[in-house]
């Protein structure tokens, strides 16, 4: 049977007969023709793994503690989540479900929702899978390649939603972040416990064809064949309402501007996939140069050696200051209402005090 295209009137006709709680519409991708709605997935799965993560997900019956709610847009009044991506017709949803989940995870990792962080979905993508638009890819390889090689900011390398060659900047190693450990989360009531303690996850779901008229509301299947498997980043959940909250990566023509609400167990999402959660997260070897934040200055000897510490650019600072030094240093501190320091690292490379 040919996959076919959404007509909107029937459509929103079926979600109130219905009583299904979304809004159908025109989006930035729902009059794209079928090939180039399919070229925006990319998730590949085998039959055999479905059917072997069913099964895991049905013998998870362990109950765990959780809140009723939580949405990591808005959490204790912040924004703990990274802005929409647009992966364009290329099949890289896996590069930006995990690496939305990832650049979240850091910022609550370092308890700062200002963190600059933004990672290359081209890195992940074109090094860690190769030309594999048309292709597609799995979420294990993906976490492997960011726990082995790591992954750097976009600035390195941008993302264009064509197959390109694996070629990052000159510098790259020295700003990849990299991640310790990832584990698979089959049971639902884990996972939410795991978003709610830690942050968003990683996580996969079926595709059909109404899914790209959604505009906003708590989507259910409706109507439409199955077009394919999706990556995406659950970034919370509602008890009350019953439903996943979700980041997208087809830009902010889509959805409720490129977030969208997912009934639990629709579209395989609790059914027949794992969520993937990050563990501790290793960033990149920073340079940078800044006041002490606090001014938590002080020296302590360890054993022999003298050592400079500095709080500053969120992250402590050291410098290892030689016998003839310390006179001056301790003078410096003791005359100075401000430290400016430079550092590579963690280790301090310039120190002046400020006595205004």
């Amino acid at each position: 049977m040919a996959e076919e295209k959404i007509r909107i009137d029937e459509l929103q006709a079926s979600i109130s007969e219905k009583g299904y709680d979304w809004e159908a519409g025109v989006t930035s991708v729902s009059e794209l023709s079928v090939e180039e709605q399919n070229s925006m997935l990319g998730l590949t799965v085998t039959e055999e793994e479905l059917k072997e993560t069913k099964l895991a997900i049905e013998r998870a019956i362990e109950e765990f503690a959780y809140p009723a709610s939580i949405d990591w847009r808005n959490h204790k009044a912040k924004n703990w989540t990274t802005p929409i991506r647009d992966q364009q017709s290329c099949g890289s949803c896996v590069a930006f479900g995990s690496l939305g989940a990832m650049e979240s995870r850091a910022k609550i990792q370092k308890n700062d929702p200002n963190l600059a962080v933004n990672l290359s979905e081209a890195h992940l993508f074109f090094c860690g899978c190769g030309k594999c638009c048309g292709s597609g890819w799995n979420f294990a390889p993906a976490l492997n390649f960011i726990k082995s090689t790591g992954v750097v900011d976009e600035k390195c390398y941008p993302y264009k939603g064509v197959n390109q060659d694996c070629k990052p900047c000159s510098d790259w190693k020295n700003r990849v972040w990299k991640i310790q450990n990832w584990s698979a989360i089959a049971n639902v009531s884990q996972r939410k416990e795991n978003l709610a303690a830690s942050g968003p996850l990683i996580a996969g779901m079926a595709v059909y064809s109404d899914f790209f008229n959604y505009k906003k509301g708590i989507y259910k299947h409706t109507s439409g064949s199955l077009r394919g498997y999706h990556a995406i980043t659950a970034v919370g959940y509602d008890e009350n309402q019953n439903c996943w909250i979700c980041k997208n990566s087809w830009g902010t023509g889509w959805g409720d501007n490129g977030w969208f609400k997912i009934a639990y167990g629709q579209c395989y999402i609790d059914t027949q996939f794992n969520m993937y959660a990050i563990g501790k997260i290793i960033p990149s070897v920073e340079k940078g140069c800044g006041y002490a934040t606090y001014s938590l200055i002080d020296y302590y000897f360890e054993g022999t050696n003298r050592i400079l510490w500095a709080y500053a650019g969120n992250g402590w600072r050291y410098k290892r200051i030689a016998e003839h030094e310390v006179a001056g240093i301790v003078k410096l501190l003791s005359e100075s209402r401000r430290l400016y320091v430079c550092w590579d690292g963690n280790q301090i490379t310039f120190v002046r005090g400020w006595k205004n």
